[in-house]
């Protein structure tokens, strides 16, 4: 028995000789009944979908493996840029941070020894004040209604 298979040119050979020899197993005694013509419409059918040829089913299941690899590694990168980025930025935050804890000592620093002058300065008119109300009431600097008479 000789077989043959006509195809479109985008049909790959293996799928047409796949087509062949599940007829000749289906077909045995060589007769053009019309249930061959029903087993063979049904054949053509079956070949003529894309999950025909196993091999073609497997390949477009790799290039879909890979196109989710290739998303997952563009990813990846994303992120890591991301993350690089972020790092960047704590330090900058970290460096912020230390200046400005060296500047709040220095402002607490300065603040305290305005506050140590404005308290020498309030002491120092306090007594100044005292002074000039003994000397007042004493009569002169020399104090000669402070002093015990002789």
């Amino acid at each position: 028995n000789v077989f043959f298979c006509l195809t479109d040119a985008g049909l790959q050979a293996r799928v047409a000789f796949a087509f062949l020899d599940d007829v000749k197993s289906r077909w045995g005694n060589g007769s053009a009944s019309s249930a061959f013509r029903d087993t063979l419409r049904d054949r053509m059918g079956y070949f003529s979908r894309p999950g025909a040829d196993k091999i073609t089913e497997v390949q477009a299941k790799v290039a879909e493996v890979k196109d989710v690899m290739l998303e997952n590694i563009d990813a990846l990168l994303k992120r890591g840029d991301q993350l690089e980025t972020l790092d960047k930025k704590a330090e900058a935050l970290q460096q912020g941070a230390k200046d400005f804890k060296s500047r709040a000592t220095d402002l607490a620093r300065s603040m305290w020894w305005k506050n140590v002058k404005i308290w020498i300065i309030l002491i120092v008119i306090i007594i100044v004040v005292i002074f000039f109300i003994v000397v007042a009431a004493c009569n002169g600097f020399t104090f000669p209604n402070c002093r015990p008479s002789s």
